[in-house]
Parts: structure tokens; sequence; C-alpha cells
């Protein structure tokens, strides 16, 4: 059985336009701060594959830029990663 992840979105105000919020249950959350044209790029997240070293910049939480990517070759489409950061690679 997969985890439920329970999103959310909100109104955050100027400059950013809403605040997603991701929790898995009682165990985490992430909330990230975009723009509508941030969230927009994550269209694109499957072709964002980690092992060919693409990631997506949209949004920023707990005062770092948010990376989203796909795991890789082989691995769920269903996945994706998230890391927080000064690049993708922190």
């Amino acid at each position: 059985m997969r985890p439920l992840i329970g999103v959310t979105m909100s109104a955050a105000g100027s400059p950013h336009e809403v605040v997603l919020k991701l929790q898995g249950g009682d165990d985490w959350e992430l909330n990230v701060w975009a723009t509508f044209e941030d969230l927009a790029k994550l269209r694109g997240v499957r072709a964002a594959a980690w092992d060919q070293r693409r990631s997506i910049a949209a949004g920023t939480s707990a005062g770092g830029k948010v990376f989203w990517c796909a795991p890789g070759e082989g691995s769920d489409p269903e996945i994706a990663t998230v890391l927080i950061g000064h690049d993708d690679e922190v």
C-alpha cells in the first residue's frame, strides 16, 4: 500500500501567490511558498530525472530553494523527490 500524502493550497500574499502544504499523516509536513508560474513548471517533473542531473526549481521552503525531480529510469512514475537548499545537490 502506498503512503497517503495530503496536498492543500492556500493564499500566501505577495510576492508568493500560494503556499502548498504536503503532509504525510502525522509524520511530516512540507510547506512550499510559490507562484502559479513556478507550480506550472511541475508539469514536466517526470522528465526531470535525477540520474540525469535534471531538476525543476519551483518555490521556497525554510529559506531555501525547492527543487523537484523524478527518481530516475526504471523507478515508479508516480514518485517525485523534493530537495531543499542552495542548489539541487545540497
